[in-house]
């Protein structure tokens, strides 16, 4: 099974991946809520992304998480 921050790297990997093929504004906003969404629950959960990875040919490899205080994560 899958640990939640690997989850959540996964998702905010596969939503970078998305918006580079964004072709249209709708497609745009949809990326965009789907970003944000990933971050609000990393954030919920405690994590702040503190660094994206990208690969030679500019695809995203990695995400990194930094644990944030829960009194900070819920400002």
């Amino acid at each position: 099974m899958q640990s939640v921050e690997s989850v959540l790297k996964m998702e905010i990997l596969n939503v970078i991946r998305a918006a580079q093929s964004v072709e249209t504004p709708d497609e745009a906003r949809k990326v965009a809520e789907r970003y944000w969404s990933a971050v609000q629950a990393a954030r919920a959960l405690g994590y702040k992304i503190s660094a994206i990875s990208f690969g030679d040919s500019h695809e995203p490899v990695d995400v990194r998480f930094e644990h944030i205080p829960a009194r900070a994560a819920c400002a």
